[in-house]
């Protein structure tokens, strides 16, 4: 139910977009052996300079970046004081409260991390709409570098924070290892075991 219920909300943070969106034909044409032009039609979508495009971005930060984020800081903040509390009157065992604590901070460093990769983007295509700021070449590869290390960030943060995170990323990497020394020590003998061979038949013509 409440994967349903997130599908839904990513559909209505787009829906404004239908309302805004405009395609355009056009046509790229291309010579062919005999010299006679062939062209085919594409429509191109696109979101044009007006108050529609404004309206839709503005919708579209809000539901996608500022809500989200509102929301999330939060119920992190009431779990937070609620474990407090509970800890303080001796409701639940301090250990269980601790790991508690390490879940909900682990979750908190992981939307800073949304927030650092993906805020700055989403503020700028907002700006851009509004003319604002003008979004150039150098401005557009800068976002979609920060919007990559948004999946790059993530495995970092459970690395450091996750203690059965590293556990078993470490016990990952002994297996890799181990299966890399039996494959290399495999390929040794074998190496080995071609080179003594030939000595024996040697050895065994010359008796």
């Amino acid at each position: 139910m409440l994967v349903a219920a997130i599908w839904i909300y990513a559909f209505l943070t787009s829906v404004p977009f239908i309302y805004s969106v405009r395609t355009d034909p056009v046509e790229f044409c291309h010579k062919t052996n005999n010299g006679t032009d062939i062209c085919t039609k594409y429509y191109l979508c696109h979101l044009p300079s007006g108050w529609k495009t404004q309206l839709s971005k503005t919708i579209y930060f809000l539901l996608a970046f500022i809500f989200p984020l509102i929301y999330i800081l939060f119920t992190y903040t009431r779990i937070a004081v609620s474990l407090w509390k509970r800890s303080k009157k001796g409701t639940i065992h301090g250990a269980v409260a601790k790991c508690k604590v390490k879940s909900t901070r682990l979750m908190v460093v992981a939307v800073l991390g949304f927030v650092v990769c993906w805020g700055p983007t989403l503020w700028i295509d907002l700006l851009s709409v509004y003319e604002t700021i003008r979004y150039t070449f150098k401005l557009q590869i800068w976002c979609l570098i920060t919007k990559t290390l948004s999946s790059c960030v993530n495995p970092v943060i459970y690395a450091f924070l996750s203690p059965e995170f590293r556990k078993h990323f470490f016990k990952f990497c002994c297996c890799c290892c181990c299966c890399t020394c039996r494959v290399c020590c495999s390929h040794r003998r074998q190496y080995h075991g071609n080179q003594v061979q030939p000595v024996m038949l040697s050895t065994l013509a010359a008796t």
